[in-house]
């Protein structure tokens, strides 16, 4: 039986990198697809809502995400996040 372990790292971007690629940088795997907002592949779940105010999208995504979410290949953030990696 395969069990999801579901893990909480901190991420902190570098100036105009995105999440996803900070992530990357930081030896993390994230589930993707268009690095564009399309698709909604990279979403993540942010640990605290209140994170969600640090966020910045360069242009609004296309894919729908709800308020405690992210879409890590097209967000930005001004402060480090926590986020739930699944």
């Amino acid at each position: 039986m395969n069990q999801r372990v579901e893990e909480v790292v901190t991420v902190a971007c570098e100036p105009g990198e995105s999440l996803l690629s900070a992530l990357e940088r930081q030896g993390h795997r994230v589930e993707y697809q268009c690095r564009q907002g399309y698709c909604g592949a990279c979403r993540l779940s942010l640990t605290e809502g209140a994170q969600a105010q640090a966020l910045t999208y360069l242009r609004p995504p296309l894919a729908w995400h709800a308020e405690n979410e992210v879409l890590t290949c097209c967000a930005h953030s001004r402060q480090p996040l926590h986020l739930k990696l699944i």
